[in-house]
């Protein structure tokens, strides 16, 4: 990205990722966990289909599932 951008080797990675519009790994993860929740709701035959339907348990020591946080984050966007 130093080269792209010509900046210098002590400019930061968050600074060279806003100018070039690119993603946070978080919200990369987050985009993941939505995209896989879909395909897996629209997809009868998957194996973790059944596991959209069932109640979640809350993890509190180990935090949440990646099946939770998807749901969350499609409750915020709708």
């Amino acid at each position: 990205m130093c080269i792209i951008l010509g900046c210098t080797k002590d400019t930061p990675g968050v600074s060279m990722r806003f100018l070039l519009d690119l993603p946070t790994i978080a919200n990369r993860i987050e985009t993941w966990r939505v995209r896989s929740y879909l395909r897996i709701n629209a997809n009868k035959e998957h194996p973790l289909h059944e596991e959209l339907i069932k109640e979640k348990g809350c993890r509190l020591k180990r935090g949440r599932s990646w099946l939770n946080q998807a749901e969350d984050t499609l409750r915020k966007i709708c």
